[in-house]
């Protein structure tokens, strides 16, 4: 799912939609049912590790994204 198709599946909701910074939109796999978008944490590290190492991209994550969650925040979700 795209950031695009989440604003036009959400145009008519009476809520904010909250995304991540526009470098992780690749990572977007869905929107939840409390209209909150969900995220891969996965695909989150193969785009930080383009940056960093992968340990570095998963302390980076950890820290800067999962450590501000807010219940406005987006979902983060682990696949396997």
């Amino acid at each position: 799912m795209t950031k695009d198709r989440i604003l036009e599946l959400t145009e008519d909701f009476n809520t904010k939609i909250y995304f991540l910074d526009p470098m992780l939109d690749k990572a977007i796999i869905g929107l939840s049912s409390e209209n909150k978008v969900v995220y891969s944490f996965d695909k989150m590290v193969e785009i930080f590790s383009k940056k960093m190492t992968e340990e570095e991209a998963i302390e980076h994550i950890d820290i800067n994204i999962i450590g501000t969650i807010n219940e406005n925040s987006p979902i983060i979700v682990y696949e396997e």
